[in-house]
């Protein structure tokens, strides 16, 4: 692995698997850990006066000679004045991110959207001159699943929040939404899985090239704090489908050697996982180790 600028990159052959950010978000304690209560989950991070605890907006991009794939869009810039009152979120890091390794919104071939939450698809869209939400990555097919852009039009009581016509509408309109299957190959190396117990239509991806096998969980898994069954997010569609998701998941990256990236983990993009004397334990690759 290599270190460019804030991301970091893996070389395998001809490709590069990049980890990028658009920044931080604060998300309530009580939500992001469920039911660990928070005299436990304060020594993990230490929320503010507002009981928030500071998260990153992780996202990959595989580049390939053929293609070059976006793995999560981010917040965006359409709604700073809501997204710092509420989130904290001050501004879009995800076009520096490109930047640093190269790319900009025009080369970017396809846009994977784990969820059509805002804060997985709101980069996905921006405002032009005259204040209009238009398509980000103007020449890019946004791929996703047909179940998320349903719970984005129709959602459940208590995502109502979660979703904007803005983020998802344009790609409507301009004719650059691509819906994918479970299971289902999106480029050569790089393959989707249908996991909605966190919101409908959600999706983690598998990206396998040669030996090197990573998979990015999103808000599944999405701190190396949730690895623990018991720390499950409150606000999720479907608490018990979720922890016997996150326990194949688990299993799968201990059994199969799988690097597990996670959506949200403010200081590690991932993990390596093994099992020692009966104790899963989570190997972290990060920046400084590069």
């Amino acid at each position: 692995m290599i270190k460019n600028g804030n991301s970091i990159m893996m070389q395998v052959g001809n490709k590069t698997i990049a980890f990028v950010s658009d920044g931080s978000i604060k998300i309530d304690g009580g939500v992001l850990f469920g039911g660990v209560p928070r005299a436990e989950w304060e020594h993990f991070k230490k929320p503010d006066r507002s009981n928030r605890v500071k998260v990153s907006l992780n996202g990959l991009v595989i580049t390939t000679p053929e293609s070059n794939l976006l793995i999560g869009a981010g917040v965006g810039n359409k709604r700073l004045a809501k997204m710092g009152a509420v989130y904290g979120f001050n501004r879009s890091r995800l076009p520096g991110a490109l930047r640093e390794i190269g790319l900009n919104p025009r080369n970017v071939t396809f846009v994977a959207l784990p969820n059509l939450k805002f804060d997985y698809s709101g980069g996905g869209t921006k405002h032009d001159r005259d204040s209009v939400p238009v398509p980000t990555f103007r020449n890019a097919a946004y791929l996703m699943q047909e179940d998320a852009l349903a719970a984005a039009k129709a959602p459940s009581y208590r995502y109502r929040h979660a979703y904007f016509e803005s983020d998802y509408g344009p790609l409507e309109e301009n004719e650059q939404v691509k819906f994918v299957g479970d299971g289902e190959t999106i480029i050569p190396g790089v393959s989707v899985k249908t996991m909605d117990s966190v919101v409908g239509g959600n999706q983690i991806f598998y990206i396998q090239f040669g030996s090197e096998r990573i998979m990015f969980v999103g808000d599944v898994i999405p701190t190396r704090y949730h690895l623990s069954l018991d720390c499950t997010q409150s606000d999720v569609e479907h608490p018990n489908r979720l922890v016997e998701q996150k326990r194949y998941l688990i299993d799968q990256a201990v059994q199969e050697g799988w690097l597990m990236a996670f959506g949200k983990d403010p200081d590690y993009p991932a993990v390596e996982l093994k099992v020692l004397d009966g104790e899963l334990k989570a190997k972290p690759r990060k920046p400084r180790d590069i």
